[in-house]
């Protein structure tokens, strides 16, 4: 059932500066919610055009997204499923075979591939 509170320009920009005040921050449209207290990031954007309009009215400042730094990438070797590509593969030692978990196909030899991982080890390549 959708929340139809209105909210003046005014009463917004002062709750961005509440968060400001009690968080010492800028707030993120993930904070800006009814439950925590404050309206929601929809209200914002209605308003104002977007979250960073909003942000800007009330003087404070914009929140950038981080990016990661392409020394932090490395490329691994993985295992892929020569019928999908997929990563997901697993050895089954009572078969000896390897089980592609993403499309339930069972073969001899994985495809031995490079993708590329973050710091802290999780693949970001997109399956080929």
């Amino acid at each position: 059932m959708p929340c139809n509170i209105k909210y003046d320009d005014d009463f917004l920009i002062l709750e961005l500066q509440r968060f400001k005040k009690e968080n010492n921050r800028t707030p993120t449209t993930s904070e800006m919610s009814i439950k925590n207290g404050y309206p929601s990031y929809s209200a914002y954007v209605s308003h104002f055009g977007s979250f960073n309009n909003s942000l800007k009215k009330a003087k404070l400042e914009l929140n950038n997204r981080k990016r990661i730094k392409k020394s932090k990438l490395s490329l691994k070797k993985r295992e892929t499923c020569p019928k999908c590509a997929s990563v997901s593969v697993n050895y089954r030692k009572r078969k000896e075979m390897y089980l592609c978990k993403f499309c339930g196909s069972y073969f001899n030899e994985p495809i031995i591939v490079e993708r590329l991982h973050n710091n802290m080890g999780k693949c970001i390549d997109n399956p080929v």
